[in-house]
């Protein structure tokens, strides 16, 4: 205590314990490496490419051309590109497909323009909303997901009970794997199962259809707060 007063006499400044000076040299660390990353991200967008070429192709010709110089992780995240992808690709490059054609494609445009004009954005789905559930500020309950089964069975088979086996993929959450759940399941014949822990399959195929619901719809909303959000959920789940 006597040395830190002489100290700050001496230098005629307020003396700062160690813990806050630990905490301000973490924070120029952090704020170091941030502009280091922020830094090779603007390089990165700088480089003169191809602009009608994707951007799968732009980030695997940056690997290959970069040697080493910038790290494929921030290759895919600067330009928004699977990191997988950029992997395979670069392992095994794929041939690029030739033109499709088929003499019926004339009448299914026609079909189709007018749906794709009336979107900013667009992508094919291949999947169906059957029956779905949300909430705000709160957690998913095993009552919002024992209900959720049974309106997704009576919409799909227009009946409380599926007419053959049917396997139901589900999360590992506390909501999923309650009792209620199983019971409710059981009764309406459907076996549940519970994805891998880290399964990048399942997961997958849970994440792209949050991307395109995030693309195609969030994207082009004005959404000030979680109330408009659940408001425009049936408009934007019956579109899709």
């Amino acid at each position: 205590m006597l040395e830190g007063g002489h100290a700050a006499v001496h230098a005629d400044e307020d003396v700062v314990d160690a813990s806050q000076v630990r905490d301000l040299e973490k924070r120029v660390r952090d704020s170091e490496r941030m502009l280091g990353r922020k830094t090779m991200e603007a390089e990165i967008l700088r480089r003169p490419w191809i602009l009608r070429a994707e951007k799968t192709d732009l980030a695997l010709a940056l690997v290959e051309q970069s040697r080493g110089r910038y790290p494929m992780s921030a290759i895919a995240k600067t330009l928004g590109v699977s990191r997988s992808n950029l992997i395979e690709r670069a392992s095994k490059p794929s041939r690029r497909r030739g033109s499709y054609r088929k003499p019926e494609d004339v009448s299914l445009l026609a079909e189709l323009r007018p749906i794709i004009d009336q979107r900013p954005t667009y992508r094919a789905c291949d999947r169906e909303i059957i029956a779905w559930s949300a909430v705000a500020n709160a957690g998913i309950s095993g009552e919002m997901v024992c209900d959720l089964m049974i309106a997704a069975v009576e919409r799909r088979f227009r009946t409380v009970k599926v007419p053959q086996r049917l396997e139901w993929l589900l999360d590992n959450g506390s909501a999923y794997i309650a009792r209620q759940t199983a019971q409710v399941a059981a009764a309406l014949g459907i076996h549940l199962l519970f994805t891998p822990v880290r399964s990048p399959q399942s997961n997958g195929m849970s994440e792209a259809f949050v991307k395109t619901l995030k693309r195609d719809y969030a994207s082009t909303a004005i959404l000030p707060d979680a109330d408009t959000i659940l408001a425009l959920l049936p408009e934007w789940f019956d579109d899709y």
